[in-house]
This record gives structure tokens, C-alpha cells and sequence, in this order.
């Protein structure tokens, strides 16, 4: 059996990838990389899921608050961690899309 990276212990997949439209005219959004926030709110919610999915008062919302209050009780190497894994796949990102430039979208306008 072949032997696990001690690099992660979790496997998190990209969210940096292209949307999916809804034509086949429209080209693909392509999304922006995960911050380390994010990626670190992925982490949780896999370690967690299945514990927070037994309470049906718990929503998504209750658990991104409670993400954000864990996010800032972690200790400086925890979020050094998440920081590293951030700006690999914003490199990642980078080199899978060269010519990304993010634009937000002008207040008041729809989401396509």
C-alpha cells in the first residue's frame, strides 16, 4: 500500500474552478482562488459535517459563524498553515489561468 504525504492530512479540492453556465454560447466565470479562510472552512466542514447534520437547527449560516470564531482563536501557525495552502492555489490558480483579472460585478447588477 502505497504511502500517504504527511504535507496534508486532508484532501480539499480546488474551488478555483471555472462555473458552470447556463448556454453553451456564454463562456465559463472562472472563479477566483480560495482564501485561507475558506480552505480552512472547507477543512472544518469535512471534520465536522456529520455531527453539525445531526441538529437541524443548525444551518450553514450558524456554521460560518462559528468557522469565523474558531478562525480567530487558531493559534499564529495553524493560520500560517492555511496562508501556505492559500497561496499554493493561488499560484496553482495563476498558472492554470495566466490572464485572470478579477472584476467584480457593479452593485445592483444580477447575478448571470
Amino acid at each position: 500500500m502505497p504511502r500517504k504525504s504527511r504535507e496534508s492530512p486532508v484532501k480539499i479540492k480546488s474551488q478555483a474552478s471555472p462555473s458552470k453556465s447556463s448556454s453553451p454560447e456564454e463562456p465559463q466565470r472562472i472563479r477566483r482562488p480560495p482564501n485561507a479562510f475558506f480552505l480552512y472552512r472547507s477543512h472544518l466542514w469535512d471534520t465536522v459535517k456529520t455531527q453539525w447534520a445531526e441538529n437541524s437547527e443548525k444551518r450553514q449560516v450558524n456554521f460560518s459563524k462559528y468557522a469565523g470564531e474558531q478562525w480567530q482563536c487558531e493559534s499564529a501557525e495553524v493560520r500560517d498553515h492555511w496562508e501556505a495552502r492559500a497561496a499554493t492555489e493561488k499560484k496553482a490558480h495563476k498558472e492554470r489561468y495566466p490572464d485572470y483579472k478579477f472584476s467584480p460585478r457593479p452593485r445592483g447588477e444580477p447575478k448571470p
